[in-house]
């Protein structure tokens, strides 16, 4: 027998006990992204596309954590790599640390791949580009160029993501 209308324990409409019983399912609600973060976005693909086009890569990778929101993964590698998803995350296992130490750079050996972490900060959110071949690693002058567009396109993130919305 349903009863309608009756507000607690038994007897409950079935709709409204299906409809408790989804939202305790529910999982929290994130933030939302700041209001400049589609511009982020934007910022860290053309980024990894620019690094792919200025490097010998294998794979080119960037992750990045603003304050409220979940972390967001952007990837590029060529086809021809034969990249396993297990190998993407051996490698950002191996680099997560360089986060912490934001800014910061490390070499990164994991999932078959020679890689350079590179992590960047700002007031509300953090970075770490991974970018690396397979076997060997990059020259030193590959090295530098790689610190010099992961700092540029990472702070770049940071820099759009910081502005006040009130101001805009």
């Amino acid at each position: 027998m349903v009863v309608v209308g009756r507000a607690g324990g038994l007897g409950k409409e079935l709709g409204t006990i299906l409809l408790e019983t989804a939202d305790a399912r529910r999982p929290a609600r994130v933030a939302p992204d700041p209001p400049l973060a589609p511009l982020a976005e934007d910022a860290i693909r053309h980024g990894l596309d620019a690094m792919c086009i200025a490097l010998p890569l294998d794979l080119c990778g960037y992750v990045h954590l603003s304050d409220g929101c979940g972390p967001r993964v952007a990837l590029r590698a060529p086809e021809r790599t034969g990249l396993l998803p297990s190998d993407v995350f051996d490698l950002l296992t191996a680099a997560r640390p360089v986060l912490d130490r934001a800014p910061a750079e490390a070499p990164v050996r994991a999932g078959g791949f020679s890689a350079l972490a590179v992590a960047t900060a700002g007031t509300r959110s953090r970075g770490l580009h991974v970018v690396g071949r397979r076997g060997h690693g990059l020259s030193r002058g590959n090295r530098r160029v790689a610190v010099a567009l992961a700092r540029a396109f990472g702070n770049l993130c940071h820099s759009l993501e910081a502005i006040d919305p009130t101001l805009l």
